[in-house]
């Protein structure tokens, strides 16, 4: 960790997630971005690179996969330039590839046609993450009125306080830091990156060691309305109870204490069981610890069981892996 991220990454309870471990592994990030290069060090993942004909320099791409890596130091991080003329190669690939997907980031304004091919996005159910503009106005920019997705605010450490630059109003959800240091091309000093495109990948970056548990859990990525009410429960909430125009729902921050579902699964009582002739075999491995329901407070018996969900049970049930 950089000393000078210190602050924030106590105040949002980073610095205890990895204390206990967690650092991102197996979470999938997509940055949609510009044309600029990452940093070799920081193994991010270009697969449409080969169509790019207009890659030049270190740029606004390198300060938010450099940042995001900075926060979150194992995860996968799958970067494209969306400004470029193949968006419907970068679409394409999303969903070919969506199952896997945890979080998308878009740290830039939008013209018509870039918003009108990024709602071909709503029906994917991927948590999408959009900065809301830095212009320090009562609105959001284009990308931030998509009706699916989490508008970020700045948000400044020191000062406790909404950002200058940032943007608020109706489209504003969340907050997050703005203001973290990464490492230069050489790793000769530090740079901070400011603005609501640093806020937005650090948001994502938080929830990204929520994900690595969840995923644990539940074998998959979660949806929007559960990344949703993650965020939720877990802000700091800095001006009126509730969502405000000045700071959204509040300030993303990670639990300060990783969550358990024991107590849960001993007396968990699914709401889509009550009458399948299933009811009782499904209450018998649940209390065993074999298998697990899903957030919203069902088992969704008759969805079709992965690999990956099934030799989960099976070590579980051989005892090769601690029974959640």
């Amino acid at each position: 960790m950089i000393e000078q991220n210190k602050a924030e990454f106590e105040k949002s309870n980073i610095t205890y997630w990895r204390d206990k471990g967690y650092t991102g592994k197996g979470v999938n990030i997509v940055i949609l971005d510009d044309n600029g290069l990452s940093y070799p060090r920081d193994n991010i993942i270009e697969p449409l690179i080969h169509l790019d004909r207009s890659i030049y320099d270190y740029n606004h791409k390198t300060r938010v996969t450099a940042m995001t890596r900075e926060v979150l130091s194992n995860a996968n991080i799958y970067a494209f330039n969306w400004f470029a003329d193949y968006k419907d190669e970068i679409i394409d690939w999303i969903r070919t590839n969506k199952d896997m997907i945890d979080f998308i980031n878009c740290s830039f304004n939008a013209t018509q046609f870039s918003y009108d091919k990024l709602m071909e996005l709503k029906d994917l159910d991927i948590p999408v993450f959009v900065a809301v503009g830095n212009y320090g106005k009562p609105y959001s920019n284009l990308t931030g009125t998509l009706p699916f997705v989490f508008g970020i605010g700045g948000w400044g450490e020191a000062q406790d306080r909404k950002a200058v630059m940032s943007n608020y109003g109706l489209n504003l959800n969340f907050m997050a830091y703005t203001g973290i240091y990464y490492h230069n091309s050489d790793n000769t000093k530090v740079v901070q990156f400011y603005g609501t495109s640093c806020s937005s990948p650090y948001a994502i970056a938080c929830a990204g060691y929520y994900s690595e548990w969840f995923r644990d859990q539940y074998n998959r990525p979660m949806n929007t309305q559960e990344c949703f009410e993650f965020l939720l429960k877990n802000v700091d909430d800095k001006d009126e109870i509730g969502r405000d125009d000045n700071s959204g729902y509040g300030l993303i921050k990670l639990p300060d204490k990783i969550p358990t579902l024991e107590k849960e699964i001993d007396t968990m009582e699914f709401k889509d069981i009550g009458n399948h002739w299933a009811k009782q075999e499904i209450e018998f491995i649940t209390d065993k610890g074999l298998m697990q329901g899903y957030p919203d407070g069902t088992f969704q018996p008759d969805r079709a069981l992965t690999r990956a969900e099934y030799a989960t049970m099976k070590a579980k049930e051989l005892g090769f892996v601690k029974k959640k």
